[in-house]
């Protein structure tokens, strides 16, 4: 019973490297596949891949920031600076200029309204 046991042991053991293995493999090939539809201009297409690579790895900043390229080639603005945020907070120091040049006030392709100060209430002038 006792071997019958290590065996199970050893049997789990092997499987759990086996599926991690397989998952880093899913998720690289995954991240691999979105960049190459980037290099075909199939953003959408592309993003997508990346949103399921993302998904099995949650930190995975270099796929975020490739998400987040897709999505401001798509022209979703928001959706690409909250991936370019979370990229430059997970260390990717491509996403900081990225966040400078598209995300600010004044970044490229911004319009910015002019902010018209607000009256306080009840006072005339």
């Amino acid at each position: 019973m006792k071997t019958l046991s290590g065996f199970l042991f050893l049997f789990l053991l092997g499987t759990q490297s086996m599926f991690g293995q397989t998952l880093s493999t899913q998720i690289s090939t995954l991240y691999n596949d979105g960049v190459a539809l980037i290099g075909e201009k199939k953003y959408a297409e592309a993003r997508l891949k990346l949103d399921q690579a993302v998904r099995l790895k949650s930190d995975y900043a270099e796929a975020i920031f490739a998400r987040g390229t897709c999505s401001l080639m798509l022209n979703e603005r928001e959706k690409s600076c909250i991936d370019f945020a979370m990229a430059s907070k997970l260390g990717w120091k491509a996403a900081d200029e990225y966040v400078t040049k598209y995300c600010g006030a004044d970044a490229i392709g911004r319009k910015v309204k002019p902010v018209e100060p607000k009256k306080a209430p009840g006072v005339s002038k």
